[in-house]
């Protein structure tokens, strides 16, 4: 019995870690992407009259890329909380 309530103690335990791991990844990636924009529309502010400089496009791409990979997590985060 002593055996039962141990597995089960130990199982919500890791629930708990788990889901608070869930939280902050989640929360981390849209600070980190609310950032960045905000870097970027600050750079667009600062070349108002050309918007489409090659070092305003190359952040964006790079943007992109780093956010895509951080996608997968999340497409799997989000898919396995429903």
């Amino acid at each position: 019995m002593v055996k039962k309530w141990i597995i089960i103690f130990v199982i919500l335990i890791m629930l708990l870690i788990g889901s608070f791991w869930e939280s902050s990844f989640v929360n981390k990636t849209f600070d980190f992407m609310v950032e960045k924009l905000n870097v970027y529309e600050q750079m667009l502010i600062d070349t108002e009259l050309d918007i489409c400089t090659n070092a305003n496009l190359d952040y964006l791409e790079k943007l992109h890329l780093v956010f895509h990979e951080k996608e997968k997590t999340l497409k799997i985060l989000i898919w396995h909380t429903g």
